[in-house]
């Protein structure tokens, strides 16, 4: 089974906001739009949606104007995510409404260190800035206020230049991983959730932590949640394929275990650690709170 042959609920369904296609006022365009000239995509909106669709291509895109009309039509739609490629100077109060029910993507902006913009400064919104193939910041990436959460790369041949082409790959990867969840689950994560697996899967690219210009770092998904047909092409150099392995063909794994698995209300139960340790994550014990931390990379 491909990629394209996977599905969520029907179709994951996404909406991108744009002010302008082609120097031409955007309007609605609901989905299926242009579905027989998607090769000859070749405005700012659709090249969002290509960016997408590269990473997700059974998604079902809505391309939406910044209006309160459109927003309104966002908020009734149930989209799974959102992605602005824009930027917001006055965060509307019906954006505030839709950031409650959909996760959003959102682009820094390419002000450098003049800072995102106040839409990409929302404190459930995630601002994307944009890195190099390479791993290095864009001078254009908006950085000055802190609010960017993670990073994508941008190479102006594929779709454009600017961080309106990184905040749609991150939208695809987070579609994969909605997908895998709602299988899993039935419904999509919430925006807490959502927030808490881009920290975690966010590797550092430039400084140690969470920094102004690279936020948590390079999104990338874990090979827990993704088998091999849901991984294109890398936009990845050389270099970084040795830090972050392909994912694996399959979703199956054999674990060794050192606590025997007991059954408990007929569930059975295995060590954390055992689980933690078999997806590469380092377990650390705390003594003042009784707890364990699972951490990424070195202790």
């Amino acid at each position: 089974m491909n990629l394209r042959e996977r599905s969520c609920k029907d179709k994951i369904k996404i909406a991108i906001f744009e002010s302008y296609s082609n120097g031409k006022e955007q309007t609605i365009k609901p989905f299926p739009m242009h579905s027989h000239e998607r090769e000859s995509w070749t405005n700012h909106a659709d090249n969002v949606s290509k960016a997408i669709l590269h990473y997700l291509p059974n998604a079902e895109i809505h391309q939406l104007p910044f209006k309160t009309t459109a927003l309104q039509y966002a908020i009734d739609g149930n989209f799974a995510l959102v992605n602005v490629s824009l930027a917001i100077g006055h965060v509307h109060s019906k954006f505030a409404e839709l950031a409650k029910k959909s996760f959003i993507v959102i682009s820094a902006g390419n002000d450098g260190a003049d800072g995102e913009s106040n839409g990409a400064q929302m404190e459930d919104a995630c601002a994307v800035g944009a890195i190099g193939t390479n791993l290095t910041p864009q001078s254009y990436s908006s950085w000055g206020k802190n609010a960017v959460k993670t990073v994508a790369i941008v190479d102006q041949k594929l779709w454009g230049l600017g961080t309106s082409f990184a905040s749609p790959v991150v939208t695809g990867l987070l579609g994969q991983w909605y997908c895998w969840y709602y299988r899993q689950f039935g419904v999509y994560p919430n925006i807490s959730e959502t927030n808490d697996f881009i920290k975690m899967n966010s590797h550092d690219v430039w400084e140690d932590g969470k920094d102004p210009k690279t936020g948590y770092g390079l999104l990338r998904l874990p090979e827990q949640f993704s088998a091999k047909e849901l991984t294109l092409k890398t936009d990845s150099p050389i270099g970084l394929m040795k830090l972050f392995r392909e994912n694996e063909p399959t979703l199956v794994r054999n674990i060794d275990l050192n606590v025997p698995p007991i059954i408990i209300a007929e569930r059975t139960m295995i060590g954390s650690r055992d689980v933690a340790e078999a997806f590469e994550l380092n377990v650390i014990w705390d003594e003042a709170s009784r707890t364990s931390k699972y951490v990424r990379g070195g202790i």
